[in-house]
Formats: C-alpha cells, structure tokens, sequence
C-alpha cells in the first residue's frame, strides 16, 4: 500500500469538496507515519498546507494547537504544535502579543511587528537563487571582468538586466573578490586612497544626481551664485556662533555647579580672602602721640588725649553715680588696649601711669571722662585687637555685654539666611524675593554676603572672649 496525502482528504476521512463521486482512498496509518518519518521539516509544512481548512475549522471551533497537533497525529501526520502555530500566525487566525517587557540597553527597541512570520521571512526581490541562477550569474561575472569592465559597469549591466544586488557594486566586487576573480584591494575595502574615490563612484544613482546639481550650478547667472554663497556663509556662521553659545553656556554651568550643598559650594573660581593688617596696639607707639588708629577713638577723642597729656593731669572718675555710657560699658571695655598681654593692669590706674607726666600740667584737675562709643561694624571689629584677659566688670556692664552680643549674634544669623537666599538663588538662576531686579544674584554678591557673615560671627566670638 502506497502512502498517498490527497488534500481533499479531513482528518476523519471524509471529503472536503462535498463532491458524491470523490470518494477518499484507504490509506494505511502504518506506511503513512513510516513516511513522515522520512520527511523534512519543509515538505511537512507543504503538506500541512494542504489542510488549511481543516486547520482553521478547528481554529474557529476554539482548538488550541496542541489539540490540533495530536488529532492530526491520530490521522497518521506527525507535526510540532509549533508548525501549526506559525501556520495559523501566516494565515492569519491568530496574531502574535506585542512585547511588554523593556528591553535592555545593550539592544534596540522591538519594531512593530517584530516576530511575526513576515519579519522572518525574506525579502522578495532579496531571496537567494537557484543553484542554477548562481552558476550563471558567476559565469556572466566572470566574462564581463575578463572584457575588463569594472564592478560598477558590472553592477549596472545586470541591474538592468533585473538583477537585484543589496550593495550594488560593493556587492560585485565581494563576489569577484570570493571567488578570486580580481585581486583583494585593502584600501578599497577600508576606503583608503584610492578605495575614497572608488566609494563615491559605486551608485550610479548618486552619480546622476550630483550630475544634475553641478548642472544647475553651471546655469545660474552670477548673481544667483553670490546670494547662494551668501547664504552659506550665513548659515555657516550661525552654527558657528550656535556652537560657541553652547560652549559658553555649559562652561558657566560648570562654573556654577555645586558638588555638594552647603559644606562643599563652589562659587566661581576660588578667591584670596583678604586678612587685613591688624592696628599697632598703645604701647607699640611712640610716646606721646595718640593711637589714631584704634578703631575706638575717633579723631577728637585722639585730639582730647593730647590736650590731657600736655595741659591736664589725668585722673580717673571712679564715682558710682557716673552716667551708664561713662562706668559700664566705655570705661570697662574701651580704655584698656593691651599693652603687655601677659601682665594685665589690674586698675584703671595702671592704663593712666603709662602716658607721660609734663611739668606743665595743672595738679588736682579733673578731666572729663572719655565717652568711647563702641560701633561694632565689621571694618572696625577687623582692626581691633582684643586682650587675652578681659578687665574686671560691674553687674551692669555685665547685662550691656550679654545684649550687645544677643544682638549680634541675630544679625548674624539673619546674615545667614540672606546668605543662603542667595546661594539658592544662584545655584537656580533665578533673582531673590526682594530683589528689585528680575536678575540672579553674581558670584561677587555671594562672596559679599559670605564676608559680611564670616565677620559678623568674627566680632561676636571676640565680644564673647572678651566677656
């Protein structure tokens, strides 16, 4: 008994034409299976071919492929339940997910459709020829290289003859090169040399369009050439200047960057910080002149102190029911410069034997006591110089202390916060709450802010060292 598939057959036997006089031949299941056995994966997906019907009756009955697999194996055709599922995708029945899952970044994104049978599938006019189409095709290669035509004359010839090459004449001179038909050119194939120009030369098509461009130049009038080099120009200079906009641009970005906020800020380009040179205290100086550059004597209180030494005797008015500004604070924190840090005076008296005593001078004639404002600037706090060892104080000197470094110290912290606005504000490009300008603050507006809190917290360390 011969092994006979007739694609008017069913599964079950029975006739898939409705035809009364075609009756369905009795075919042994034994021989069939024997013969499957012996056939490849291609002639089984022909024969499946022919039970298309059969296939898509199940398919709509709801069958998956599985179920259709095996009841095609109970009929004696032994096929993979993924051969009816390519089958029922290219006709069809049924039609793949699309992915859901990210891909990852070493891989391109799916394409729409990707996996479906017409991806896999090749190209048409791409697919691969006879063995007898190959043979010729060599053979033509060969005698149009012996006449000595090249790989583009080649490619053009059998282009219009209706050969399709994916490469066009790259493609040509692989093969010539396989097949050791012409010698291997290594500048050719890394275009070098002489490879650059052949490479320009390969597309005929591209030949025709620069062809057609020179030709179009060739019929402008001169006019129409110059406004066309104009515009080059123009468009030359613009990306120019386009390139030289973003290079500034990133290059303030990374000026203004902060790596780390607020122990690490960066600011610009770093900055000496300026130490001014601290005054010469009262006994560094020469005798009999006034200390003019102590930031707590103004320049007629200097000029009081010399009509003192010349005229009046100095002595100290130590009566209790001295005003507040002359016992509390000037006398107890202003009259006292230094002098030898080691050796402290111990009394106001000590600070007065220490000027000289002219013989002109009026015995047992009291002066007026010195009123020393005390102007806690930050010019004024750099210049000054404090003594290791503060004086003695009164109660009340002791409470003027304490409020003169409380208020300090909340200038000090409202310095803070304006500095730190603007910090915020730098680093965002955007202008503070109650700036009158729409512009963001400079990095010398921010150093500034940082110099004013730096010495702002300076006079209240020193004002509290010496308190």
């Amino acid at each position: 008994m011969t092994s006979v598939f007739d694609p008017a057959l069913g599964l079950d036997g029975s006739t898939l034409f409705h035809d009364d006089h075609h009756h369905a031949p009795d075919v042994d299941h034994d021989d069939q299976s024997d013969h499957n056995a012996t056939m490849s994966t291609r002639q089984k997906c022909v024969v499946l071919d022919t039970y298309r019907a059969e296939i898509e009756a199940r398919t709509l009955a709801g069958e998956t492929c599985v179920q259709i697999a095996q009841a095609l194996a109970a009929k004696g055709f032994d096929t993979h339940p993924s051969s009816v599922a390519r089958k029922r995708l290219r006709w069809g029945l049924r039609h793949r997910a699309q992915r859901t899952f990210k891909a990852p970044l070493n891989r391109r994104a799916p394409s729409p459709g990707h996996g479906d049978a017409s991806d896999r599938e090749r190209t048409p006019e791409y697919a691969g020829l006879t063995p007898f189409a190959k043979d010729s095709r060599r053979a033509e290669i060969t005698r149009l290289t012996e006449q000595g035509k090249t790989a583009e004359e080649i490619a053009d010839i059998l282009t219009a003859r209706g050969a399709v090459f994916k490469k066009g004449a790259s493609t040509v001179w692989r093969l010539q090169t396989f097949w050791k038909i012409v010698p291997y050119d290594g500048d050719r194939a890394r275009r070098r040399g002489k490879g650059r120009t052949l490479s320009a030369q390969e597309s005929s098509a591209g030949r025709a369009a620069r062809e057609a461009e020179k030709a179009a130049w060739d019929a402008l009038t001169d006019e129409e050439r110059e406004a066309r080099l104009r515009e080059k120009r123009r468009l030359a200079n613009e990306r120019k200047a386009e390139k030289k906009r973003e290079e500034k641009e990133r290059a303030e970005a990374e000026r203004g960057r902060v790596t780390h906020y607020p122990t690490n800020c960066a600011f610009g380009p770093p900055q000496k910080r300026h130490v001014p040179r601290a005054s010469p205290s009262l006994d560094q100086q020469p005798q009999g002149l006034p200390n003019t550059q102590s930031p707590t004597i103004g320049a007629g209180e200097a000029a009081e102190d010399v009509h003192n030494q010349d005229d009046e005797p100095i002595q100290i008015d130590t009566d209790p029911s001295s005003s507040e500004d002359e016992s509390d604070y000037g006398d107890a924190t202003m009259q006292w410069h230094g002098g030898d840090e080691s050796t402290p005076p111990t009394s106001m008296e000590a600070d007065a034997a220490s000027y000289p005593a002219p013989s002109s001078r009026q015995p047992q004639q009291p002066i007026q006591p010195q009123h020393h404002r005390q102007v806690f600037s930050t010019d004024r706090a750099q210049h000054h110089q404090h003594p290791t060892t503060p004086p003695p104080l009164t109660a009340s000197s002791d409470v003027m202390s304490a409020q003169i470094i409380a208020d300090l110290a909340s200038s000090t912290v409202t310095a803070a916060h304006d500095l730190k606005a603007l910090t915020l504000a730098f680093q965002t490009g955007r202008s503070t709450s109650g700036s009158s300008s729409a512009l963001p603050p400079t990095s010398q507006e921010v150093s500034a802010a940082k110099r004013k809190v730096w010495e702002a917290a300076r006079s209240v360390m020193e004002l509290a060292q010496d308190h």
